[in-house]
This record gives structure tokens, C-alpha cells and sequence, in this order.
């Protein structure tokens, strides 16, 4: 019996499966073996559906998280152009400079919840919940904060969703190899019960599990007949 190697993924071993299974339907003898191996097979494809949805949640939770942060530099990018029109251009002076120390692009080089932190200080120094804005703050611009919190809000939401996702991914991952582990336990004992089953015919028995691929013939080292590497089992 050949047994897929340990870096096989589940589709290789759900591919293995499905050979042993044809097999064992086609022998009516095989029946308990088979229900008992169909129950693991069942439950591997199970798992890698699983860790496939996880892997794709992980994908999407990203772009919305992606598109709510560009929607906060968005919000800063109004913010900085009003309190540039307030200095006229002069970046050095207030409260252009307590709002942006290092211009726009610094502002907006964070990424992730560096990124929020950034937009919130801003958000307060413009408009704060509690005691007077920045001197040189005008109206126009403390009036674009409630929409900055609003939007950095959003982008919080969506980064804790990325972080749920990856999570549930890790998680979804360990129960794929647990269930892995467990369809090889079963693949092998498939094999016993196969050769308690069939005991003084062996090729029978190995004929309910897919052959591994061949190596192809290299050439001797010694310059002789040609050697082929053979499949583990």
C-alpha cells in the first residue's frame, strides 16, 4: 500500500480516497471496511471546505479592510487641504504643523490600526470631545471631524474583522491536519482489515489503494542498468 507523502495535502489523500472507496464498494465483503474508511474521507472534505472558506474570509475580510482605510486617508486628505488653504501653503505654521509634523505623506504612511491612531489625533486636535480645538482650527475644518471618526470607525470594525478571519483560519487549519492525521490512521487500518480479510492474496489487497506515481529511471552512478526509485510505503 502507498502511502501519500506527509506534505500531501488534503486533496491528494481525498484523491487516494476516493480510489479506495470504488474499490471497496465493489466488494461486497468490504462492506463494514468501507462505511468505517467513508466516515473519515467524509470528514476530511469536510475540513477542507473548512479551512477553504476560512482562507477566502481571510481575502475578503482584507478588502474591505483595505477599502475602509482609503476611505480614512480620504477623510485626512480633507482635512490637510483645508488647513493648508488656512496657512497658504506655509506648512510650518499652525496649526498646519501640530496637525501634520511631518506633511501628509507621514500622516498617511501607517497602515492598520497605526493608521486609526494617526486619524484620531487628528480628529481631536481639530474638534475635540472635551475642551477647545487648536488654535487656527476654523470652522470648515472642525466640521470635517465627526465624518473622520465616522470613517475610522468603520476601518476598526473592518480590522477586527481581518483579525477574527485569520483566527478562524489558523483555527480551521489545525482541524485540517487533525483530520488529516486521523484519515491516514484510518487508511492504514484499512489496509489490516484488508489483509485480515484477504490474508494469502496480497495483490487483491493492494488493489484497493491507488498506486503512488513512478520516479522516473535515472542512470546508474556506476554507469550500469538503469535504476528506478520505488514508492514508499
Amino acid at each position: 500500500m502507498d502511502m501519500p507523502g506527509e506534505s500531501a495535502g488534503s486533496d491528494v489523500l481525498v484523491e487516494h480516497g476516493v480510489y479506495t472507496l470504488a474499490a471497496l464498494g465493489a466488494d461486497r465483503g468490504a462492506a463494514d471496511i468501507k462505511t468505517a474508511f467513508e466516515a473519515k474521507q467524509e470528514a476530511l472534505r469536510a475540513a477542507k471546505r473548512g479551512r477553504d472558506a476560512s482562507d477566502e474570509a481571510v481575502i475578503a475580510s482584507g478588502a474591505l479592510a483595505l477599502a475602509a482605510e482609503l476611505e480614512v486617508e480620504t477623510g485626512m486628505r480633507k482635512v490637510e487641504s483645508r488647513a493648508l488653504e488656512v496657512v497658504k501653503k506655509k506648512r510650518d505654521q499652525e496649526p498646519y504643523v501640530r496637525l501634520f509634523p511631518g506633511n501628509l505623506a507621514q500622516a498617511l504612511a501607517p497602515t492598520g490600526r497605526a493608521q486609526a491612531a494617526v486619524a484620531t489625533r487628528v480628529a481631536d486636535l481639530v474638534a475635540p470631545t472635551t475642551g477647545t480645538r487648536l488654535a487656527g482650527v476654523t470652522d470648515e475644518i472642525a466640521g470635517l471631524a465627526p465624518e473622520l471618526r465616522e470613517k475610522v470607525a468603520a476601518f476598526i470594525t473592518r480590522i477586527e474583522g481581518v483579525e477574527a478571519a485569520e483566527a478562524a483560519a489558523v483555527a480551521a487549519y489545525g482541524a485540517e491536519l487533525t483530520t488529516r492525521r486521523q484519515w491516514r490512521e484510518q487508511y492504514r487500518k484499512t489496509y489490516a482489515l484488508l489483509t485480515a480479510l484477504y490474508p494469502s492474496d496480497r495483490r487483491k489487497v493492494e488493489s484497493f489503494f491507488k498506486a503512488a506515481k513512478k520516479s522516473k529511471k535515472t542512470a546508474s552512478p556506476n554507469g550500469g542498468e538503469p535504476r528506478v526509485g520505488g514508492p514508499t510505503t
